[in-house]
């Protein structure tokens, strides 16, 4: 159950983190991505209220080093390309 949410958490990250590169042109930080995810929790996540917010700082950490605007999802799509 708890990776259900976590993965709904990544898959959120990663759209905002597209949206935000198509609309500007530049990658969205993990501080920012924490001001979107704050009171995920208390909508009915049943997630400790740090889960998010390390989940955006795993998820910045691994698109700098891939280099890509948008990572893999649990589906195995495709990522959109290198920065």
């Amino acid at each position: 159950m708890r990776a259900r949410e976590v993965n709904v958490v990544w898959n959120f990250v990663n759209e905002l983190s597209v949206k935000v590169f198509e609309r500007e042109r530049r990658l969205i930080s993990s501080y920012e991505l924490d001001r979107y995810l704050a009171g995920a929790t208390k909508e009915g996540l049943h997630l400790h209220s740090q889960t998010p917010h390390a989940i955006s700082a795993e998820y910045s950490k691994s698109r700098r080093q891939a280099k890509k605007v948008e990572l893999r999802t649990g589906e195995g799509t495709l990522t959109s390309g290198r920065i």
